[in-house]
């Protein structure tokens, strides 16, 4: 037994244990700061022939690269003179300026395969800034270019740290759609009941998709006839993710439908 100034007595056990628990505390510390910078340092330099501003993690494979930047120039490349109110709120106007600089100004970095969900065909890793990961489920599935480019604004949108990353609601327990049909992942087929996979916000990741594709059914000037018809069919079911009523028909009543 050891005794301090004012007599009270120490454990030479507690004393120990103390010590341990530091000495726990900084190996953890010490292994997180480790994987950060092994996963700072897991990125290929910038392509020469890569067409935007991104970096890619190693593990990314070049075809879903290329899938990728086809998917963005895709969307880059739409022209609308006329977006509706929402679509202009969020996204300033509907040419490549405007649309590149808010792609851009959330997105910098892509990796893959750190989805913890089999389900999952990216998301968004909150102590990693500028991230958004891709799973194989994103070049997996025959998906319209207009899909993938409904994900990667809709992982674009949960970057921002100043919003909370707009964090998903609970889908209703008995989710199903006009039809009474069971909701399902348009992606994957999965069951959405009672998953963290809903928006009770329009201006959410599921709420800008939506009116990011409506707005390329309903005001995209360039757009062919397929685009459109695919991004009314993607849109329409993203509008259903949103499950509070009254986000829902703001939505509707900005575009008229």
């Amino acid at each position: 037994m050891s005794t301090t100034s004012s007599g009270e007595k120490i454990s030479f056990t507690k004393v120990c244990g103390v010590l341990a628990l530091c000495l726990l505390i900084l190996f953890v510390i010490g292994l997180i700061a480790g994987n950060a910078s092994a996963i700072e340092t897991r990125f290929h330099s910038p392509r020469e022939t890569n067409t935007f501003p991104l970096r890619y993690m190693d593990e990314v494979p070049e075809a879903t690269k290329i899938q990728l930047e086809s998917d963005l120039e895709r969307f880059f490349s739409m022209t609308g003179s006329n977006p509706s109110p929402l679509y202009k709120q969020i996204f300033k106007a509907m040419n490549r300026k405007a649309s590149q600089k808010w792609f851009f100004s959330r997105v910098s970095d892509v990796g893959q395969n750190l989805c913890t969900s089999d389900s999952a065909v990216a998301c968004v890793l909150s102590a990693w800034d500028n991230y958004i990961f891709l799973s194989p489920n994103y070049t997996k599935f025959d998906h319209p270019a207009v899909a993938r480019i409904m994900v990667l604004f809709h992982e674009a949108r949960h970057t921002e740290s100043g919003n909370g990353f707009w964090p998903h609601a609970t889908c209703p327990k008995n989710y199903v759609d006009e039809n009474g049909n069971p909701m399902k992942s348009i992606w994957t087929g999965a069951p959405l009941a009672s998953e963290k996979a809903c928006d009770l916000d329009e201006f959410g990741s599921y709420g800008i998709a939506t009116i990011l594709l409506l707005n390329i059914a309903y005001h995209c000037d360039n757009c062919s006839a397929e685009d459109r018809r695919e991004a009314e069919i993607y849109g329409r079911d993203q509008l259903r993710r949103i499950t509070w009523k009254p986000a829902a028909d703001r939505i509707r009543a900005d575009l008229g439908i």
